[in-house]
């Protein structure tokens, strides 16, 4: 009786982490899940990610570091805006929970000041939750972005001001920023999130793949991020590796923007 009290504990525990966990098992009826969102990661970089370059190169000179700092933090930032809409759609359900007014400025200071994207996510009951990923993974491909779109051009205008006057208007880079804040969304309502980052240091053959004009070596330092690293969720396995540029002679600082690493 006891082994059977076991077993069926194990199986209870075990679907209950396969139902809120992607990694473990892919809904193949989903058009976004993650394997696709790999697909379209590197699509990014090579479609719309391209074309923005092409013209910002026209304008302010080919390969120009400012360009590639720039279409990076584009994708970065957009990244850690949707996260912060998450939170906030989580934090409005849990609200409603608590019959308590969503937009009581007392209680999201409280909330806000508080709890971390996850732990908000987690006061949710788990069939909840799964109702509302399910639902936002169904509107993911047409759903309305403009807010974080605004969010992130937002950001943008102010670290690369002189630039983004330049480019804001041009119909590639928007067609590129539009597609940055959807595959950031989009990566964000997977379970767990999936995870970007920038971060620095020695180049990694296994991690970073090497911009064409830079010399590879094992003990070189990164000067900046071309494209990010993908991963299936922070501190996971690696998806996607990024394309950075290595430091050769007198090292430049990248603009300070925020990034969600």
């Amino acid at each position: 009786r006891r082994d059977s009290h076991n077993a069926a504990d194990s199986c209870f525990r075990l679907s209950s982490l396969v139902a809120s966990n992607e990694m473990y098992l892919e809904n193949v009826s989903e058009k976004i899940r993650p394997s696709t969102l790999v697909d379209r990661f590197k699509a990014l970089e090579s479609n719309e990610w391209l074309l923005a370059k092409d013209v910002m190169d026209k304008r302010f000179g080919e390969n120009d570091q400012g360009t590639f700092y720039f279409l990076c933090n584009t994708f970065t930032v957009a990244f850690q805006f949707a996260r912060e809409q998450l939170l906030q759609l989580c934090h409005y359900q849990h609200s409603i929970l608590h019959g308590v007014h969503p937009e009581d400025p007392v209680y999201a200071k409280e909330i806000f000041s508080e709890m971390s994207p996850e732990s908000e996510e987690k006061q949710l009951p788990l069939a909840l939750r799964d109702i509302l990923y399910k639902q936002w993974r169904s509107d993911a491909g047409t759903c309305n972005m403009q807010q974080l779109e605004k969010k992130t051009t937002s950001v943008l205008s102010k670290a690369y001001e002189r630039r983004f006057k330049q480019i804001e208007g041009d119909r590639a880079f928007k067609q590129f920023l539009s597609a940055c804040c959807r595959l950031a969304w989009q990566m964000n309502i997977m379970r767990p999130p999936m995870h970007i980052s920038v971060e620095g240091g020695l180049y990694d053959e296994r991690k970073h793949r090497v911009w064409y004009s830079c010399r590879k070596s094992t003990n070189a330092k990164i000067r900046f991020y071309v494209w990010p690293t993908l991963y299936d969720c922070a501190g996971g396995n690696l998806l996607q590796p990024g394309l950075v540029f290595l430091n050769e002679g007198q090292e430049r600082e990248q603009p300070h923007v925020r990034q969600w690493n």
